[in-house]
């Protein structure tokens, strides 16, 4: 009744003009997509706003790609470009990674028409590369940044650009000129960034993993009981398995968070014959992560279900491999892509502000240790979304460097369902707890 009433009340006051209140009625997603859409429009609408010495800032802000490409990179890029213009700073598109700094034909000074037609696009135009910070050689960075007169600096990527923000923040001690306001904007299809429930690319990924999906599902019917034996991506985080098992139906999910032995697998084979004896289905799929397991591989678990399966069944195998990175981003990571890209532009710019640029000091120095962030997308409360800068010295603790992925998964609560959803006995009691970590000692003795 509560939504009833606001939905009459917003007709009401759509009627006596009063649009501020429509869009606080409507709530914070509408609030806040309204902001980023006229953010983005006052680059378009004052074009000559960089030639405009009043505001024309001598400051530098760079944006890197680190890791793999992933769809949304691109738009985040644009919506980066389009708040730095906004305020008069001068954004820098930093080409090939950490090794572009070094390169001056690789350092460019953005212009909105570079990027203007950026959101359609899929990967990295300015490209990804996988070196951190540490490889490439702080030292090397520290003077390419001062060369370039960069005073803030917005990594995009995976657990590569995670890794480097830390190696940033140690190397301050040692190198005064990475004492500038850092922040992460996690892309990755895997979705193991320390800090963020979401990481752009991820999205476009499930809708790649299902379309396969539902292709061999389709190619299995024709074929008479036969079950597909899938390998998706994701590093050693099973979020990709675990989400696309449940959207397309999967039979079982094999993930490095839960260990699992050949006897799951005869299991496994022993509930799919009984599933082709006592019902019409045709078709199976087992989803299993990249590196679920480092001695059971897909080559194993499709030998052992193909000699234990027939004659019920037969068993193929397929590794999607990059496809899974998409083509164009879908609507989501096209849309938070500007949104992540507006909002830590300008959280670099309030920062920078904060630390000598307001005033029209040409050197921005910072050596706090909450300047150097991650842009968290987190899930909040009535399915509504929250997204704040998360210090990265908070996370170190929280982040098993390992396996490359944080200790808390809040999508492993969600493993339960995807057995229910597969007939397999569970409730819901067996669900864990958000902060157990999943590595078992299992994986020691085996490593």
């Amino acid at each position: 009744m509560k939504a009833v009433e606001k939905t009459k009340m917003i007709a009401k006051e759509m009627a006596e003009g009063n649009f501020d209140d429509v869009v606080k009625i409507r709530g914070s997603f509408l609030l806040n997509s309204l902001y980023v859409y006229l953010m983005t429009q006052n680059t378009v609408t004052h074009r000559s706003l960089t030639s405009n010495s009043a505001r024309h800032s001598p400051h530098r802000i760079g944006i890197v790609m680190v890791g793999s490409p992933a769809c949304g990179m691109n738009s985040c890029t644009r919506g980066f470009v389009s708040i730095c213009l906004s305020f008069g700073y001068q954004p820098v598109l930093i080409h090939n990674g950490w090794s572009g700094l070094a390169k001056d034909d690789q350092t460019i000074l953005a212009e909105w028409k570079d990027v203007q037609f950026w959101t359609k696009d899929g990967g990295s135009n300015i490209v990804a590369r996988p070196d951190t910070a540490k490889d490439t050689g702080l030292r090397a960075i520290a003077h390419d940044l001062a060369k370039h007169r960069i005073s803030g600096l917005v990594i995009v990527g995976g657990f590569e650009a995670f890794e480097s923000a830390c190696q940033l923040l140690t190397g301050r001690a040692t190198y005064p000129e990475l004492c500038v306001p850092i922040t992460v904007v996690p892309a990755t299809i895997a979705n193991n960034v320390p800090g963020c429930d979401f990481s752009l690319g991820a999205d476009t990924a499930l809708n790649q993993i299902c379309k396969a999906c539902d292709d061999l599902k389709q190619s299995a019917k024709s074929v008479q009981k036969c079950v597909y034996v899938v390998e998706v991506g994701g590093d050693s985080c099973g979020y990709l398995a675990t989400m696309a098992g449940i959207a397309t139906g999967a039979d079982a999910t094999y993930i490095k968070e839960e260990p699992f032995t050949v006897n799951d697998i005869k299991d496994k084979v022993q509930f799919l014959k009984n599933k082709f004896r006592t019902t019409k289905v045709k078709q199976g799929l087992l989803l299993r992560n990249e590196k679920a397991n480092p001695n059971i591989t897909l080559d194993v678990m499709y030998r052992i279900m193909a000699e234990e399966g027939m004659p019920d069944f037969q068993t193929r195998q397929v590794v999607l491999g990059y496809t899974q990175e998409g083509n164009r981003a879908s609507a989501h990571d096209r849309y938070w892509g500007v949104e992540v890209g507006v909002k830590s532009a300008s959280w670099i710019i309030k920062t920078m502000e904060k630390c000598g640029a307001k005033e029209g000091n040409f050197k921005v120095y910072t050596n706090d240790p909450d300047t150097v962030t991650v842009q968290s997308k987190a899930c909040g409360g009535k399915g509504q979304t929250e997204m704040n800068s998360v210090p990265v010295a908070s996370l170190i603790e929280k982040t098993n460097f390992r396996y490359r992925r944080p200790k808390n998964q809040w999508w492993m609560r969600m493993r339960v369902v995807n057995k229910i959803l597969a007939s397999i006995d569970a409730v819901i009691d067996d669900m864990p707890p958000a902060e157990e970590e999943r590595d078992s000692v299992i994986w020691e003795k085996m490593e």
